[in-house]
């Protein structure tokens, strides 16, 4: 079973963290308690961050990612498993960094497309654009750069699942909220796929998530790391080292 498929009504349950909105109907308390572990664990780690730092927030895609420090700055892993933009923004709303972070990284879009969810509705995309302006103006305080990861592919076989259609309207969607300078998009899984969009074979494991996502994301590092350049620090190493 894929990540999707494990938080239904993950807003909801964000939402009952904090006691509750009216008119939503109730999570499964499987998924409550799932997000309201992620969310205090994510907070914990932000209550002890000192110095500069980088965050990635969003699916189960940013949660996956293994990648200790990026852009000479150590990462903090903010992402939630079967989560969609809307919800991804519930999370934020619920957290206070103590600190503004140099560089964030979001990657959303692959729930948003789920077949499920209707992604060719006409107000699919729309809700999704809301949910991305909504993100940014949350997200524009926690950073000095943001920068969105476009829908990585899926293998063939879950295509029915995951329209490639959807895909690129939503990443076009992705481009628009970036208009102006508000962030930077970059296709930072490209490598993974073929030219027909489809996952290559023996990068994915389900067909939805790849097998090693800190190999695709430190390809794309220098398109990351514009919008944060590398400490000085970092780019020397650490004191103390010798070289050779």
């Amino acid at each position: 079973m894929t990540a999707f498929l494990g938080l239904p009504l993950l807003a909801v349950a964000l939402a009952l963290a904090l006691g509750g909105l009216p008119g939503l109907r109730v999570a499964t308390p499987k998924a409550e308690g799932f997000a309201k572990i992620r969310m205090k664990t994510i907070q914990s780690q932000l209550d002890q961050v000192e110095g500069d730092y980088l965050i990635a927030i969003g699916d189960s895609h940013a949660e996956r990612l293994y990648l200790p420090e990026l852009c000479g700055l150590p990462v903090l892993n903010a992402g939630l498993s079967g989560a969609t933009a809307a919800d991804v923004l519930g999370l934020a709303r619920l957290l206070e960094p103590r600190r503004k972070s140099r560089q964030l990284v979001l990657i959303v879009g692959t729930n948003d497309i789920w077949i499920r969810r209707h992604p060719d509705d006409p107000g699919a995309v729309v809700a999704f654009r809301a949910a991305l302006d909504g993100l940014l103006d949350r997200l524009s305080g926690w950073a000095d750069g943001i920068t969105l990861i476009t829908i990585p592919p899926v293998a063939s076989r879950q295509e029915a699942e995951f329209p490639r259609s959807a895909a690129l309207r939503f990443d076009a969607a992705m481009r628009e909220a970036c208009s102006f300078g508000r962030c930077d998009v970059v296709d930072a899984f490209d490598g993974a796929g073929e030219r027909s969009g489809a996952a290559m074979s023996g990068i994915d494991r389900d067909g939805v998530h790849l097998a090693n996502y800190a190999r695709h994301i430190r390809a794309a590092e220098p398109r990351l790391c514009g919008g944060s350049p590398i400490p000085d620090e970092a780019r020397d190493g650490p004191k103390g080292s010798s070289k050779g």
